[in-house]
């Protein structure tokens, strides 16, 4: 299966400024999400690409050390919000509890980890 159901509900495919072929080339680089126009891999490190080159956003170096937080939910963006964390690009995290418990690896009803 396609990584693209990844993308399907980012703002950058939502506005239109995403095309079939460039979602083709993010999957060819490993891209698993986004944050701020920068495309991470599942290890969290930013993945150059041509669309990055021509995306308008605060350079890298300017997210590290701010206090960034992220809106993020839902079963297809597990693994995109899972290589933003890894980024240590975010200070905070606001989700919902069922996409909590799947970037802790917890079911519904455990208790969660100390």
């Amino acid at each position: 299966q396609r990584k693209a159901y990844v993308f399907i509900g980012a703002s950058l495919v939502a506005s239109g400024m995403i095309r079939a072929d460039e979602i083709a080339e993010l999957e060819r680089a490993g891209v698993e999400g986004e944050i701020l126009r920068h495309f991470l891999d599942k290890d969290g490190r930013v993945v150059a690409t041509e669309l990055s080159e021509r995306s308008i956003s605060l350079p890298v170096d300017d997210l590290r050390g701010r206090r960034v937080v992220a809106i993020a939910g839902g079963p297809s963006k597990t693994a995109a919000i899972r290589a933003v964390l890894k980024s240590d690009f975010l200070k905070g995290l606001i989700t919902d509890e069922a996409t909590a418990r799947r970037l802790i690896g917890s079911s519904p009803g455990a208790r969660p980890p100390k």
